[in-house]
């Protein structure tokens, strides 16, 4: 009895830190979103949202007395709605970021609903039936880790494959770690299975949901690298056009220049008039600063191209 009131102490503990940690992830990426205004960021933030939901839930439910059903068919309304649309928001996250499209307004409250009321349905099945235990156990916890953990490993997958964006190290610890979270969850998926069939799956020393939080943290930690990797990179390239622009420009601008000092000595050969000659002089003395201008504007963008 000590074993399992310990054990349940300790799964409802990892499921406060992990949603003490959406939480954070979700002011994070909500500040990043209001930076850089990208909007998969802010489907990001929604979704750690949505994640700290479902496991404050269900850390309320671990040790909740079942006498209060109605308070257990609530709390279990918000940890399927919190996880099943934590799900739908990281992939659709993804999608937005290599897409670089995001989902109407309309859409993404369709889908939403959508999702919550499956979930619902899924928390209201088999609810007054007290000899259904089996049957609640596979609604709301197999078939939610079945479906997180193909979510994961998919979104993962769209994430390694995608060529379009930067393959730094933040863009792979990223997706590994979507991978190995959703392998964790088709673990779960597993283990839940063969409970059904009758197996007794003996705990391991180790709390698996140990597990769970270094990846949910190496996730949130892949992800802030990644965008600032990516941040970087995109202010790289703009700084790489913006100087061969500068060099472009201030060259082509020469030819013109060069034609006109060309053609103000011409002048001064051809005409005889004193008053037109100040005035080829004068022509004279500014395109001659203007060139002095842009020589020291190609010396900088060189200077800027070159290592010390």
């Amino acid at each position: 009895m000590n074993f399992v009131n310990e054990l349940l102490l300790r799964l409802v503990t990892i499921y406060i830190a992990e949603g003490i940690i959406g939480l954070v992830l979700f002011f994070v990426f909500r500040h990043f979103s209001s930076i850089y205004k990208r909007r998969f960021l802010r489907t990001w933030a929604w979704a750690w949202l949505m994640f700290a939901i479902h496991t404050l839930a269900m850390g309320i439910i671990l040790p909740l007395v079942r006498p209060q059903l109605w308070l257990d068919i609530i709390i279990n309304v918000f940890a399927q709605i919190g996880g099943y649309s934590h799900i739908f928001l990281i992939i659709t996250g993804v999608l937005e970021l290599i897409r670089g499209k995001t989902l109407r307004l309309k859409q993404y409250q369709s889908l939403l609903f959508m999702v919550s009321l499956v979930a619902t349905s899924l928390v209201f099945a088999f609810a007054n039936d007290p000899l259904a235990e089996k049957e609640r156990y596979v609604l709301r916890f197999i078939m939610h880790e079945f479906f997180t953990g193909i979510g994961f490993i998919a979104a993962g997958w769209l994430t390694l494959s995608n060529q379009k964006l930067y393959r730094g190290f933040g863009h792979r610890l990223l997706a590994i770690s979507f991978i190995l979270y959703g392998l964790g969850r088709i673990q779960y998926f597993g283990t839940g299975v063969y409970n059904i069939f009758g197996g007794a799956f003996l705990v391991p020393p180790f709390n698996y949901g140990t597990i769970d939080l270094l990846l949910i943290g190496l996730m949130g930690l892949g992800m802030v690298m990644w965008l600032l990797e990516d941040e970087r990179e995109r202010l790289n390239k703009t700084n790489r056009e913006l100087d061969s622009f500068i060099y472009s420009t201030s060259h082509d601008l020469r030819a013109p220049v060069a034609s006109v000092l060309g053609i103000a000595t011409l002048a001064r050969i051809e005409l005889t008039d004193a008053r037109a000659l100040t005035f080829m002089d004068m022509i004279e003395v500014r395109m001659h600063r203007l060139d002095m201008m842009i020589t020291d504007i190609l010396s900088w963008t060189r200077s800027r191209k070159s290592e010390i």
